[in-house]
């Protein structure tokens, strides 16, 4: 696994062993990136269940101004802060130690707002709607912004959720992007 693009391009990072997480594949991580082009430049960008950090660490190396890793295991916690170190990205990254739903709390009380939310929870959990919902409703997502969740492919998602509206699927294999635009006016 390593870094696709960017400033910390071709650096390879560190992924936790066992089955616990999956992380994201170079070839999904790179479609993801193709697709959202220059959307990252800039913007806050938000990574729910967070495994490796490599999707938050490949946002900041391609211009995100800040990311915000969200990880509950300590194991994996300790990985994304290696990852952080080794590419130099550290400096615009924020880790909670919390589990995703008290973590949407925390940053709805700091008065946080993302213009990218990656969610990729444990497969087959319903994890997904139950997370748009609760980001939605803690006003986490920026007017425009974007939710992008990986699935199975097998696995069907709502076509909205509040106000974020499905606009594009892509599969890869196994996995399927998901990505949601918030269209509250």
């Amino acid at each position: 696994m390593r870094v696709i693009a960017g400033t910390a391009g071709g650096l390879k990072l560190k992924a936790p062993g066992g089955l616990a997480t999956r992380p994201t594949s170079d070839r999904v991580r790179e479609a993801l990136f193709a697709i959202l082009g220059p959307t990252v430049e800039a913007a806050n960008f938000l990574d729910l269940f967070a495994g490796s950090g490599a999707v938050g660490i490949e946002a900041l190396s391609r211009g995100a101004s800040r990311a915000v890793f969200v990880e509950r295991s300590r194991y994996t916690q300790e990985i994304i802060l290696e990852n952080l170190l080794k590419t130099s990205l550290g400096a615009r990254a924020q880790l909670l130690r919390l589990p995703a739903e008290r973590a949407i709390v925390v940053l709805a009380k700091a008065r946080e707002e993302f213009q990218l939310v990656f969610l990729d929870p444990p497969y087959n959990k319903a994890l997904v709607p139950k997370m748009m919902e609760l980001a939605v409703g803690s006003n986490l997502i920026a007017n425009g912004g974007l939710v992008i969740a990986e699935t199975l492919s097998k696995e069907e998602l709502p076509a909205s959720v509040g106000p974020l509206n499905l606009y594009r699927r892509a599969e890869y294999g196994q996995t399927a992007l998901n990505f949601y635009k918030n269209e509250d006016v």
